[in-house]
């Protein structure tokens, strides 16, 4: 499975992944634990970057205006601008690792690449999260 973060990040970085991943499914004996170790591994080390999702939306709403549910046309451009987004955060899954923070894409593109380590099929996938406070880019794992 491709993982442009793998081919992109310091092998010392990579490393302390593998060995992380190595250290936290040691005891795990079916594919559910190991995804669910990673999980909890994630909510004990990860933190969101608030800061970074704000500076993206000021972006956003720069470029597109401010809607709180735009018209097609718009939402369509968005959409586009989002995906977009999300495809230059797929290198930053060893740099979310480092940092320990990340927005979604950063941590579904890390929470990818450490279910490859543990030998599980994972895929990221990104769209459009429309809720009671509008809409925004999001991204999340399905993992196998």
């Amino acid at each position: 499975m491709f993982n442009l973060s793998a081919q992109t990040m310091p092998d010392s970085t990579h490393l302390k992944i593998k060995a992380v991943v190595r250290n936290i499914t040691r005891d795990c004996s079916t594919d559910y634990e190991k995804a669910n170790a990673i999980y909890e591994w994630f909510l004990e080390n990860m933190e969101y970057d608030h800061e970074l999702k704000e500076r993206i939306e000021n972006n956003i709403t720069r470029a597109f205006g401010e809607y709180r549910y735009p018209p097609k046309r718009v939402r369509k451009e968005v959409e586009c601008y989002i995906k977009q987004l999300n495809k230059d955060f797929l290198t930053m899954g060893g740099i979310a690792f480092e940092k320990r923070m990340g927005i979604c894409s950063n941590l579904a593109h890390l929470y990818k690449l450490m279910c490859e380590e543990a030998g599980l099929k994972c895929k990221v996938v990104t769209g459009i999260a429309i809720g009671n406070d509008g809409f925004s880019g999001h991204a999340w794992n399905i993992v196998e």
